[in-house]
């Protein structure tokens, strides 16, 4: 995996994470919002970084490895915000 590909997942599943805190927060019946500083701007950039060290060290399975990190939180938030979505609509329908 690239170096670039791993701050493209990252990216997105940092962002996606905003919505799994945000469907949290709203399921819970909690005010506010969530901030996107610092988890978006920096931990992408932070695994970038490493994959890109990791890709000039000649260890390529290190960038994988983060890549594989990075989808498995994808797909924790991604069911984290299926799930709050689906008690939100339960409570509006109640």
């Amino acid at each position: 995996m690239s170096h670039l590909l791993v701050l493209l997942l990252a990216t997105i599943a940092w962002v996606a994470s905003l919505f799994a805190a945000g469907y949290e927060r709203l399921a819970r019946g909690e005010p506010g919002t969530v901030s996107l500083f610092p988890a978006v701007p920096f931990f992408p950039l932070i695994a970038w970084g490493l994959a890109f060290l990791f890709h000039r060290l000649s260890f390529p399975l290190g960038a994988t490895i983060l890549g594989a990190i990075h989808a498995a939180l994808l797909a924790l938030f991604m069911v984290s915000i299926v799930k709050c979505w689906v008690k939100v609509r339960r409570a509006q329908k109640s």
